[in-house]
């Protein structure tokens, strides 16, 4: 199975692993109190389509800040076997400032992450939802620290799997590691304001951060079924929605509507195969030439 050559029956049983997951995730939410919402393409699809988008691939979550830290130190001896929770917290090969749960028994693969030590099976994303600063200076400089915190992260991976090609990494490597870590720490702790004491909002994820949410849009949650299971999402969806997407409710060109694999920089999928079988076959036809 890949993203060129995938049949509806194979988009299917991708979706019933990740309806799995996702009801996996609520388990854990449920039973520690944890606040989460169905996010992006993910809430789209329940309010459009009753469930998945008939053409995605993955489900989004978010989760208010003090949440998604619980959730973080939960997860990992909550989760039932076959899922694993990656983070840049306890993966230093991780590059993203947001957690996956990620599924065993599948393949993901972007070829210029194959030498990382990271899962790279089908995952849900969840977003920390953050506060946002009360003035445009303000966020500007939390812009600043997102895009820093970001980049260090990037160039950590680029130091230890692909070597110093350009001038931002060679500097970058002539700094201890550890001095690289706090110095990304440090600007996350700055950025990451508790959702509940502004007025402002932002969800910390692939998309440039800026206050797109009033944070009392976040407040209230109602239950709406999801591929016949009832997941939380915010009770001001219609609003929130229409900032994400605008006429939402109107469906896309048919030239838009293809899976998102390749837009991701995914180059293997397999829903049937572990990813650790793949990356095994690779690496080791690299190290035979």
């Amino acid at each position: 199975m890949n993203q060129t050559a995938i049949t509806q029956q194979e988009i299917d049983e991708l979706h019933g692993i990740l309806l799995k997951a996702l009801v996996e995730i609520r388990r854990v939410c449920e039973a520690h109190d944890l606040t989460y919402f169905l996010y992006c393409g993910t809430l789209l699809g329940c309010i459009r389509h009753g469930g998945f988008i008939p053409w995605d691939n993955d489900i989004d979550l978010t989760m208010p800040l003090d949440d998604y830290k619980r959730f973080l130190k939960i997860a990992p001896k909550e989760l039932s076997p076959g899922y694993e929770l990656q983070h840049y917290g306890n993966n230093r090969d991780y590059p993203r400032l947001f957690a996956r749960v990620c599924i065993d028994g599948t393949t993901a693969i972007r070829m210029d992450y194959i030498e990382r030590k990271i899962h790279q099976g089908i995952c849900i994303d969840i977003y920390p939802m953050i506060g946002t600063r009360d003035t445009r200076k303000g966020i500007e400089r939390q812009q600043a620290a997102m895009r820093f915190a970001r980049g260090a992260r990037s160039l950590n991976c680029r130091v230890r799997y692909e070597g110093a090609k350009d001038w931002k990494t060679r500097i970058w490597k002539m700094i201890p590691e550890f001095l690289r870590n706090a110095a990304a720490e440090t600007a996350i702790r700055w950025a990451y304001l508790s959702p509940t004491s502004t007025e402002r909002v932002c969800s910390v994820d692939t998309s440039y951060f800026f206050p797109k949410y009033r944070s009392a849009q976040w407040k209230d949650s109602i239950l709406k079924p999801f591929e016949g299971e009832l997941f939380r999402i915010p009770k001001e969806y219609d609003a929130l929605l229409t900032v994400m997407y605008g006429d939402y409710m109107k469906l896309p060109p048919e030239s838009k509507r293809v899976l998102k694999f390749a837009d991701e920089g995914v180059d293997i999928v397999d829903i049937h195969r572990d990813y650790r079988e793949y990356r095994d076959e690779i690496l080791g036809k690299r190290k035979s030439h």
